[in-house]
């Protein structure tokens, strides 16, 4: 899971770890994201911690 607001970081984290062959779901909000961590955790997240709410979504997860 990437949760980045920047559309072209977003999308280079994107392709590199689907290059990698990782499925790869992408928000660009942090509260987005958690309504999917409640029901399909996935195995890794990758946060911008400078987005408005990555720190409440770093803490809640």
């Amino acid at each position: 899971m990437v949760i980045e607001d920047d559309m072209n970081l977003a999308e280079l984290l994107k392709y590199e770890l689907m290059d990698s062959g990782f499925h790869v779901s992408f928000f660009n909000s942090g509260r987005n994201a958690f309504q999917k961590l409640k029901s399909s955790p996935p195995d890794a997240i990758v946060l911008d911690i400078l987005l408005e709410e990555g720190i409440w979504t770093a803490g809640r997860s």
